[in-house]
């Protein structure tokens, strides 16, 4: 009991700065988990669940302590702290102080009291999920705490949250590499029925939008994110992600419009970065220069802080201006681009980052003619595709090694070896279409089949480049620079129809949800399961 009674003394102090509780806010969604805790317990539970689920999880972590305060034997509350300390499984694995107050949350929910076996089971899932060190791979940490929430999921059929909780572990264990979507799919088939059942369920909405947040699968969480912004319009992260799957469809002005309305309402950094990365890139791709720019110098003014937002943070600040550059063609400046105040031990935290950051400066100079750059970049790439093997990041380091590849393609085509070139170049494409973005990126820094048709065009093959631009376009729907591609490449091939289609795309504003709505809505059911049948 004495670490229960420390902890609890610690809460106390916090108590006086808690926010207005959320309970009364209609706008973060609607939820009935039960607990045995007395009512402001139960009150300030459910308000920290809300929260959670919409991804706000410091005001949510206030909300589980003042439920642990207002009753010192709600061992749930403890729970609900552990949770938050998961973060966001979809986007890695925790760092070690993250796992060592998770654990310590669950110690404290069992200490405190836990009287029912539903509410033990609950405990004891997260508690396997904390277990292990930081050197644990995270699909290893994310399996094991699947498996466990499959298993309460099934003990109790009836249970809402349990299936909802059961649905994102099996979206944080999914494996990119996985183009049959099983587990995506599972996901969506457990959260529609939720969703179906409870429509202002807040976790089965946004967890719908994640599993659908695939090319081939897009489409299905359209109604699903419409949905959410306006669910959960409370939650600076309810109103960016309906971007993720805007972003899948090319609704580039849906996109800008959902990122500023969530930069806008964002109380941290790395909300802010997040949301500044998707909508930059979704300016690039209306071709509103000067509007991503702008964006842009705002990521800029973030300089030294990537490792303190961790991994999400850190991404959008190497990503964000090396689209810039890279989309403009910009070569000499995107070998030029640095992430301000960073250092060799802030980048070992967020490598994936510093991997993005040395793709992105390889990438310009290999193709503005400075070999002896790209060559530093290629070592760099290597040495952090290593230590990436080395901690079990499996997905990351994959990435490493299309991107070395891309960059090497550029560097042999300088040397005069054009057939080596697209033959390197096409080896990195289909290995990059084995593959799936990650959740922190709108999308790659540079689609490789969209250089590959680059590389065709530049080395005299106008219809080998327009197959190429098109098939990109199938996974990066109304992507600007494939558009102009395909345009260029259907000109230079004489045709004339085709030519004229593509250029036509470029002079119009692309679709947006606001015109897909009107097809959605004469479907009266949106699910997945039901419309299949």
């Amino acid at each position: 009991m004495r670490s229960a009674l420390r902890h609890l003394s610690v809460l106390t102090v916090l108590f006086a700065t808690l926010p207005t509780a959320a309970h009364d806010d209609k706008s973060l969604g609607k939820i009935a988990f039960q607990v045995s805790c007395n009512a402001e317990a139960k009150r300030h539970f459910e308000d920290g669940l809300l929260l959670q689920y919409n991804y706000h999880w410091i005001p949510a972590r206030k909300a589980f302590e003042a439920a642990a305060i207002a009753d010192p034997k709600c061992g749930m509350a403890y729970f609900g702290v552990a949770v938050t300390h998961m973060d966001n499984i979809l986007a890695g694995a925790p760092n070690a102080k993250q796992l060592s107050e998770g654990l310590a949350a669950v110690e404290n929910a069992r200490i405190a009291g836990l009287p029912t076996a539903r509410e033990r089971d609950f405990v004891a899932a997260v508690g396997v999920f904390f277990k292990g060190d930081e050197k644990q791979p995270g699909p290893a940490r994310m399996e094991a705490f699947s498996r466990e929430m499959e298993r309460v999921s099934k003990a109790y059929p009836q249970d809402a949250d349990a299936a909802v909780f059961h649905a994102w572990s099996l979206l944080g264990s999914a494996s990119l590499t996985d183009q049959t979507y099983s587990k995506q799919l599972q996901a969506a088939a457990i959260l529609e029925k939720v969703a179906r059942d409870q429509p202002n369920h807040p976790g089965a909405v946004h967890f719908l939008v994640h599993a659908y947040d695939y090319p081939a699968l897009a489409k299905d969480g359209v109604p699903f994110a419409r949905r959410y912004s306006k669910l959960a319009a409370a939650a600076p992260h309810a109103l960016h992600m309906p971007s993720h799957i805007f972003t899948r469809m090319g609704y580039w002005q849906d996109s800008v419009d959902s990122n500023a309305a969530s930069a806008k309402s964002c109380d941290t950094d790395r909300c802010k970065l997040h949301a500044y990365d998707y909508m930059a890139y979704a300016y690039i791709q209306l071709g509103k220069i000067d509007e991503a720019t702008k964006i842009v110098d705002k990521v800029r003014e973030y300089g030294g802080k990537a490792a303190e937002d961790g991994f999400v943070g850190a991404y959008a600040l190497s990503a964000a201006p090396l689209r810039l550059e890279l989309e403009q063609a910009r070569w000499k400046q995107a070998a030029a681009i640095t992430v301000p105040g960073q250092t060799p031990a802030s980048w070992a935290k967020v490598l994936p980052a510093e991997m993005i950051l040395a793709f992105g400066r390889g990438l310009g100079a290999a193709r503005g003619g400075d070999i002896a750059q790209a060559r530093v970049e290629l070592v760099r790439l290597a040495n952090i595709e290593d230590q990436l093997r080395k901690k079990g990041v499996v997905y990351w380091a994959g990435q490493a090694s299309i991107h070395m590849m891309s960059i090497e393609a550029w560097m042999v085509k300088a040397e005069g070896r054009p057939e080596d070139a697209l033959r390197m170049m096409r080896t990195a494409a289909d290995a990059e279409d084995k593959t799936e973005k990650h959740i922190v990126t709108p999308g790659p820094l540079v689609p490789v089949r969209e250089m590959l048709g680059e590389l065709l065009l530049e080395t005299g093959n106008a219809a080998g480049a327009y197959q190429e631009f098109t098939k990109t376009l199938l996974r990066e729907p109304n992507r600007r620079r494939s558009v102009q591609g395909a345009a260029t490449a259907a000109e230079r091939a004489g045709d004339s129809q085709n030519a004229k289609r593509y250029r036509d795309m470029l002079a119009v504003v692309t679709p947006t949800v606001t015109q897909a709505a009107a097809v959605e809505e004469q479907d009266p059911c949106p699910c997945r399961a039901c419309r299949q049948g």
